[in-house]
């Protein structure tokens, strides 16, 4: 890359969680606690970038100064919005069925959820019949 900066790169310039090649853990969300001392840090042995993974820390306080104007530090927040909505793409969820996307909070793609259905209703209406007294001689009908 003729003059740019990746994202992690980026993070070891300017990250407060890096420390050498190690991450603090500490929570964007944890920064506003009383005496600047953050709440909870989960220290991991290696930046979740390395393994192109995305980083809500460096997302909140690392990428928003990407804006400054300096084309490396834009190419960098580029490069990572890119490869974060790649690795996006590369998780959504598979229908167990039949491999094909499903929605998100489904089980099922829509085909196989109304196949799936129509199974479980039959099932059910089977299983019903055979409980339920058959008429008999005994039931004066």
């Amino acid at each position: 890359m003729l003059g740019g900066m990746t994202p992690v790169e980026l993070a070891r310039q300017e990250c407060a969680n890096y420390n050498q090649g190690a991450c603090l853990g500490v929570s964007p969300d944890s920064l506003a606690a009383r005496d600047d001392q953050p709440m909870n840090a989960h220290p991991l042995p290696e930046c979740v970038l390395y393994l192109g993974q995305p980083c809500a820390y460096f997302e909140r306080c690392v990428l928003p100064m990407a804006n400054r104007g300096k084309p490396e530090l834009i190419q960098a927040r580029e490069i990572y919005h890119r490869t974060h909505s790649m690795a996006a793409a590369l998780r959504t969820a598979k229908c167990p069925t039949c491999g094909a996307p499903r929605a998100p909070r489904k089980r099922f793609c829509v085909p196989c959820a109304r196949q799936h259905r129509q199974n479980t209703t039959r099932e059910s209406m089977r299983k019903r019949r055979l409980a339920c007294e058959q008429l008999s001689p005994k039931s004066g009908l």
